[in-house]
């Protein structure tokens, strides 16, 4: 009997060692961190998705039994958008499908609008760490399984463990409801912008008539278009990468499915800079699609709007001021005013400027190369006048002899388009990185709506961020040929101004785009489409470029240069590679000239584009990631990105 007792006591001893032998090790490993001006230990932990370890800027940790990580790790490695309000201590976490809100030191978080309670070990806190940096900490498991993902936890490894949950199919229905049955015309084909019927609109093909609710949301500002009864086939169109005045992107997903018996919703979100009433919003079904008219969320930010491939005179977050009158914004009404009479003035009062001498330079000139743009074109007649006047027929004829001019001066000339038909926005500003032009002209007309006073010129340039002396030299030749617009035609100066339109903010030469009069104006219209008036505006540009050129010809030189040596490191290809396709998965990705976070970037590829690889291109590691060489659909961007954002095809 004794014997035995001892053999427990020895057994319990052994027991007791391993039991503290464990608590020493893993107290070791306790940090200690600031939670509301409290000092606290906590137990590291790590974070594996997808199989892989994640590596975060701070470390996450566990308390109260819940995994808290900082909340940018969701915007790194989960592809999702977030923004910080500070003022109400809020995270807005948004992806595709799903927008979650989490309060600072609140119980509560709220999902797609439903409040859903947190317990007290999952409440988003703000945290100091020993190094003095303050993080967000918000709950892993709450919002992982909120964005669809599967959290398990390894006590061995002390390892939350992420992988995506299956994608819930929407049949067959596993509840007592009937089930949902998708007819024709109740799944999304495509979605894309177009013009119909001279309006601009974001359309969804395949729907039939069905409800749509329309919402909106603040901070961030959104407008919410629900429609019933439709199931979106995800693919490439989840993201619309398309950015104008008011608005900021589009995003297309489904929003609920039949799984849990309800009836399927698409939702379609805009993503825009501000924010009114949403009663003047306006959408029709055609032609076996919906569509909705993306000038009336426009006017949101203002009064009048332009339909062009404009984006924003306003960068995102300035704040708006008192509307000021543009000069030549005149309310007069049509009947007030005899327009023919004063087209008849202008075309008597304008004047031809004499063509330059250019026998000194004619040589020098071949080593300056212009891309033309006539605007719109094929499907897509821009603005459209009372009379039918479409802005594309005056774009492509002016820029033609644009073209000839300019040649007659021995620059090289290129352009977008010669015939009636439509390059996209982004295929226009790739020509124009693929060719190295020194200059880039896009030709428009404008147009205001139910304001037909409004008449003038006007010259925008991008303002961004352009390679070497670009940036000072796109003000230089829009203030050049503005001037020279407005003393040889007479119209009314509407100075020049910067717009974050797509063609020129990602062409990285000196772009500029001219808004050469008002359509919507009678006497404007009119002057347009006249064949000497057209002779005119062209002179006027074409002197301007020569007057431009010969001012600045040693900056356009050392730029082109700069422009070259900006062209992506491209890898050695083996012989016999085969192409490998992949598909981006993050919101956005910038493209790198080299392997890494420092170097320059080329431009932007989006959420479901399809990008191809040369396999058995060596893969750099650097700055944590696995960086590809790729090419986009164009053919026009290649160039180096993280493989961590790119999903196999």
């Amino acid at each position: 009997m004794k014997m035995k007792d001892k053999k427990i006591r020895l057994a319990l001893t052994t027991l007791l060692l391993l039991w503290m032998q464990f608590i020493f090790v893993h107290a070791a490993d306790e940090f200690e961190v600031e939670i509301n001006a409290q000092k606290q230990m906590v137990f590291p932990v790590q974070v594996m998705l997808d199989g892989q370890v994640i590596p975060m800027a701070v470390p996450p940790y566990a308390t109260a039994s819940r995994i808290v990580v900082p909340v940018r790790f969701l915007a790194e490695h989960v592809g999702a958008v977030v923004k910080w309000d500070n003022a109400t201590q809020r995270v807005i976490i948004i992806t595709l499908k799903k927008e979650i809100e989490l309060w600072v030191g609140k119980d509560r978080m709220r999902v797609n609008g439903e409040e859903i309670p947190l317990d007290k070990g999952s409440i988003p806190q703000l945290t100091t760490f020993a190094n003095g940096e303050i993080r967000t900490m918000v709950p892993l498991r709450a919002i992982s399984e909120a964005l669809g993902y599967n959290v398990s936890y390894d006590a061995d490894t002390r390892t939350g463990v992420l992988t995506l949950k299956p994608e819930t199919e929407l049949s067959p229905n596993k509840s007592d409801n009937p089930p949902v049955q998708a007819g024709a015309g109740d799944r999304v084909e495509k979605a894309e912008v177009m013009i119909s019927n001279g309006k601009l609109v974001l359309n969804l093909q395949g729907i039939s008539h069905k409800k749509v609710k329309v919402s909106k949301l603040e901070q961030p500002n959104r407008v919410i278009f629900d429609i019933e009864d439709v199931i979106f086939n995800p693919g490439k169109w989840e993201f619309l990468p398309i950015s104008y005045d008011n608005i900021d992107k589009i995003r297309i997903a489904q929003f609920q499915g039949s799984e849990d018996g309800k009836s399927p919703i698409t939702r379609v979100v805009f993503d825009v800079f501000e924010i009114k009433g949403i009663e003047e919003l306006r959408y029709f079904f055609e032609d076996g699609s919906l569509r909705i008219d993306i000038r009336a969320i426009e006017d949101m930010k203002k009064g009048t709007w332009n339909v062009a491939d404009k984006i924003s005179e306003k960068t995102p977050g300035q704040s708006q001021g008192p509307i000021i009158k543009e000069p030549g914004d005149n309310p007069t009404e049509p009947g007030e005013v005899d327009w023919m009479e004063m087209a008849q003035k202008r075309l008597s009062n304008m004047r031809l400027l004499p063509f330059p001498d250019v026998a000194g330079s004619f040589e020098k000139n071949k080593l300056i190369h212009i891309l033309i743009d006539p605007g719109h074109g094929g499907r897509d007649p821009g603005t459209i006048s009372s009379n039918n006047k479409k802005e594309k027929d005056f774009a492509l004829p002016a820029s033609l002899k644009l073209r000839d001019e300019l040649q007659k001066m021995g620059y090289i000339v290129h352009m977008t388009r010669e015939t009636d038909w439509y390059p996209t926005l982004m295929e226009r500003a790739n020509q124009a990185n693929s060719l190295k032009v020194d200059i880039f002209i896009s030709m428009h007309a404008n147009s205001v709506e139910n304001k037909s006073g409004v008449n003038g010129i006007e010259v925008y340039y991008s303002g961004g961020s352009k390679l070497a002396g670009y940036s000072g030299l796109e003000k230089k030749l829009a203030t050049t040929i503005k001037k020279l617009l407005i003393d040889t035609t007479g119209a009314v100066d509407r100075g020049v101004k910067t717009a974050r339109h797509v063609v020129t903010i990602n062409s990285k030469m000196a772009a500029i785009l001219i808004e050469s009069g008002f359509i919507s104006n009678p006497m404007e219209e009119r002057l347009l489409y006249d064949e000497n008036y057209q002779n005119v505006l062209v002179r006027a540009i074409s002197v301007g470029v020569n007057d431009f050129v010969e001012n600045n010809r040693q900056t356009l030189a050392s730029s082109k240069n700069t422009m070259i040596a900006a062209e992506p490191s491209a890898p050695v290809i083996p012989p016999n590679s085969k192409r490998v396709r992949y598909k981006v998965n993050a919101d956005a990705l910038n493209v790198r000239q080299s392997p890494g976070l420092d170097h320059p970037s080329l431009g932007k590829v989006y959420e479901g584009e399809i990008l191809t690889v040369e396999y058995g291109v060596e893969e750099i590691q650097k700055d944590g990631y696995t960086w590809l060489y790729t090419t986009d659909n164009s053919g026009h961007l290649s160039g180096w990105l993280a493989k961590e954002f790119l999903i196999e095809q």
